[in-house]
């Protein structure tokens, strides 16, 4: 016995939306996975501004922390305006926690140099006027000036990029002083 051809018609048009489904399904749970792991607030650790010098792994810690932050908040990179407000908000937080005041230096450091990575100049300045230069480590203040060195290069004012690169050349000559520089 042969079958109608609208049997057939229904049954294709059913697979269609059967396949439609299953792909919406998977790639809604896709998307669901990938945002467990971000967050709006950081996650600080028990560094400290220390002067040691041996290196920046807070700052780069809480930069990688940002930068999840930033691109949970940005909308794919459609909206960067609206990703760096939640890395301003989620900076904020954390520098007015207790444990938060002691790192505030290294905090708003990492939200410069995710600045600068996202391009956002501008956002760089600005934070430059909430940095505490003296409550930063050596190692940190080396940071903030090549990032304004960049920042200052890049929007051709090579008068302040020029000082910027010097200042830095100080500080990692006062970091070599207190430590054996490796060549």
């Amino acid at each position: 016995m042969r079958r109608p051809r609208w049997f057939y018609t229904t049954l294709g048009i059913f697979g269609t939306i059967v396949l439609a489904v299953s792909i919406w399904a998977v790639v809604t749970l896709i998307h669901s996975s990938n945002d467990e792991g971000t967050t709006t607030s950081l996650v600080l650790d028990d560094n400290t501004n220390n002067d040691d010098g041996m290196g920046n792994e807070a700052v780069n810690n809480y930069v990688a922390q940002l930068q999840k932050i930033y691109n949970a908040g940005s909308d794919n990179g459609s909206d960067n305006a609206a990703g760096m407000e939640k890395v301003t908000q989620a900076v904020d937080n954390a520098v007015q926690s207790k444990q938060g005041e002691a790192q505030a230096g290294s905090i708003r450091i990492a939200a410069m140099v995710l600045a600068y990575q996202n391009s956002d100049y501008d956002k760089v300045i600005s934070l430059t006027d909430e940095i505490n230069l003296d409550e930063l480590s050596l190692q940190d203040q080396i940071t903030y000036y090549a990032t304004l060195y960049a920042v200052y290069d890049s929007n051709g004012d090579t008068e302040k990029a020029q000082e910027a690169f010097r200042i830095e050349g100080e500080k990692i000559q006062q970091l070599c002083s207190k430590q054996e520089c490796m060549q």
